[in-house]
């Protein structure tokens, strides 16, 4: 308790994505929560319940509930609302230091709202309130918001104004951070799928290339992240009838997913379910084998897909 209390106004209200201020490892959804709720009474007990501050303290809680999962986004929701009331009774304006704050608040309601089933309209009208705040306070901008612009188009089918909303985000994170910044290789992803709900598979399956080289360059073999590329890269795969390569890298994915409490992991496995029966697949052949010395085969599953991919 002592040490969280040293260290949550530096550490713990500052970040978006929390981590242990002494060896940086990122906390557990649960532990965000947990410290959260703990900075909120602190802020309470010195401010009180009307001041930025307090505000402030709602949010990352809010956020915090809403990394947890879907079932917490009436929760997320409530608190941010809350804390938007605060704002809404600052007679005097909003300070610049606290346009941040605004910012998750307005990102995290988005989000809620999403999650709860709200018009997208709604969901917009949030997310374009945060880029007025940004391009006031900074004079660009926000990518984090067009990228959850272009998510919400692309679910309402206007696929190709998604898709150039992820571009414009991308060249943001890249002017900003540079190629190797883990938010370019989301987006990578994210416009390579689109590419292939716009019919350019050919595309689709050129970025996801890119969007797995520099996954394996940030994040490591093993990252949770490189299983999602390779799970896109083998859907991409098929779609240009490459069969056999999407079996190898479905496989992959799976065995990096397959110890993650994710539902990609599942999604994973029945893609390979699917691919059982593909056919001949001399030119995957030394993908797949490859890939299955890296880690042990699954008992009983490797054995079926190595069988289908070398299938005569």
């Amino acid at each position: 308790r002592q040490f969280c209390e040293a260290n949550v106004e530096s550490d713990i209200l500052q970040e978006v994505v929390w981590r242990c201020p002494t060896c940086r490892v990122q906390y557990t959804s649960s532990i965000c929560v947990a410290l959260a709720s703990h900075a909120l009474e602190l802020r309470e007990a010195s401010y009180g319940t009307a001041s930025l501050e307090y505000a402030v303290a709602l949010v990352n809680l809010g956020n915090a509930y809403g990394s947890v999962g879907p079932g917490n986004a009436e929760s997320q929701k409530q608190l941010l609302e809350s804390a938007m009331a605060i704002v809404e009774h600052q007679s005097n304006g909003i300070p610049f230091e606290y346009f941040p704050m605004l910012q998750k608040m307005f990102q995290g309601l988005a989000h809620a709202l999403h999650i709860l089933g709200a018009d997208s309209e709604v969901q917009i009208d949030m997310l374009l309130q945060c880029q007025r705040i940004s391009e006031e306070a900074y004079g660009q901008t926000d990518p984090q918001s067009l990228v959850m612009l272009g998510d919400i188009y692309v679910r309402i089918g206007m696929l190709q104004y998604g898709r150039d909303l992820y571009l414009q985000a991308l060249d943001i994170y890249g002017a900003l951070y540079g190629p190797d910044y883990p938010q370019v290789v989301f987006l990578l992803m994210k416009i390579g799928v689109a590419h292939g709900k716009l019919g350019d598979f050919m595309q689709k399956r050129t970025i996801l290339e890119e969007a797995l080289r520099r996954a394996l360059h940030v994040f490591g073999s093993e990252h949770i992240e490189v299983g999602l590329a390779l799970a896109n890269l083998g859907s991409a795969s098929m779609d240009v009838g490459r069969r056999a390569d999407a079996v190898c890298f479905w496989w992959r994915a799976y065995c990096i997913l397959k110890g993650e409490d994710d539902r990609d992991a599942v999604t994973v496995d029945e893609l390979l379910d699917e691919a059982r029966d593909c056919e001949k697949a001399a030119l995957g052949t030394w993908l797949l084998q490859s890939a299955l010395c890296e880690k042990p085969m699954k008992a009983g599953l490797g054995g079926q897909l190595l069988r289908a991919a070398l299938a005569g």
